[in-house]
């Protein structure tokens, strides 16, 4: 009998649906289980559902031949022993948590622009605060340059929410073509010519070694004084060591950095000390929706992965441009 283990929580309808559609399986469903499955168990299982794949966890997993992911960050999968082995699908769940991530990139950018963060800090000594030196450095976002790079569905939200704003919006994305809500369309090309320029620059990638360390020393340096960063996505996008030795100048008015890493971030990184500086655990597209959409998309990618119909699942994940994302983050 063929096993498929399901990391993720079901609902009783759920599992009744692919219990009765799939027979020839069986659903080993311990979402909640605090230990993992025996290892005998591991090395008959033929899929997964769920998120968490260490490596030595398929080491075991000696028939294993698909893995689904309930959410778009495969991060948590070893991907590069997946590429190894060269005969595991990876597919992923692409949530619509466009209007979530919007809003925090918002939200970071007003209270950079408000010296929320520095007033918070000034509130420990009340006898400070009327004359604080924030009172007078506000920003008002109308008519200061927002500059989005990457065009995702979630880059595109983030423009139309900035654009209310009073913000002249320019979007970039590799090919300089269309770019909804935005003012002004560039292309990777232009970048040093316009990061002088930015009042915030707005990075959102989707997880991918092509771009690791885009944003390097000479890149960090030329953004505008007193501009403001936000990083989403994945943190192998910017150079984490020279983000530090720059920020010896105080350059940023704010950065944030909502990034994944394969590993939780040191508690001795330097990154924690960089002034303005906001490392959040991946928070922006949360609060996220339920597991339908997930379960939704497992459903019909099992039903091709039976018939054979490999190149019909959908969002099927090279494990070969991704695997760049397992190595420690630069600046622990």
């Amino acid at each position: 009998m063929r096993i498929a283990y399901l990391q993720v929580p079901l609902s009783l309808p759920e599992l009744n649906q692919l219990i009765k559609e799939f027979p020839q399986f069986i659903f080993l469903s311990f979402p909640k289980q605090s230990s993992p499955i025996s290892k005998g168990h591991w090395r008959k299982v033929e899929i997964l559902f769920g998120r968490r794949l260490p490596c030595e966890d398929l080491q075991l997993a000696e028939q294993l031949k698909w893995v689904h992911c309930p959410t778009f960050e495969v991060n948590t999968l070893c991907l590069k022993d997946i590429e190894q082995r060269g005969n595991i699908l990876v597919t992923n769940t692409i949530e619509n948590n466009s209007f979530q991530i919007a809003e925090y990139v918002l939200a970071a950018v007003l209270a950079f622009a408000k010296n929320l963060f520095p007033l918070k800090e000034v509130n420990r000594y009340p006898h400070l605060v009327w004359d604080s030196k924030w009172r007078n450095k506000m920003w008002t976002l109308q008519d200061k340059i927002f500059l989005q790079i990457g065009m995702e569905p979630a880059s595109i939200e983030i423009t139309r929410r900035m654009k209310e704003t009073g913000m002249r919006i320019w979007g970039m994305n590799e090919e300089g073509t269309f770019f909804p809500h935005c003012h002004r369309t560039l292309s990777f090309s232009d970048l040093k010519e316009v990061l002088p320029l930015a009042d915030v620059v707005s990075v959102f990638f989707p997880p991918t070694k092509k771009y690791e360390r885009w944003l390097g020393h000479e890149e960090l340096n030329m953004m505008k004084e007193d501009s403001i960063l936000t990083l989403l996505g994945s943190a192998k996008l910017i150079d984490a060591t020279a983000l530090i030795a720059l920020s010896a100048m105080r350059k940023w008015r704010g950065i944030l950095l909502d990034a994944d890493y394969q590993f939780p971030l040191s508690t001795t990184s330097p990154l924690w000390h960089i002034p303005n500086l906001i490392i959040t655990p991946e928070v922006a597209p949360r609060p996220k929706k339920s597991n339908q959409e997930a379960f939704k998309i497992f459903r019909y990618n099992l039903r091709q992965y039976l018939r054979g119909h490999f190149s019909e699942m959908k969002n099927l994940v090279d494990p070969s441009i991704l695997y760049g994302l397992h190595e420690e983050p630069a600046g622990d």
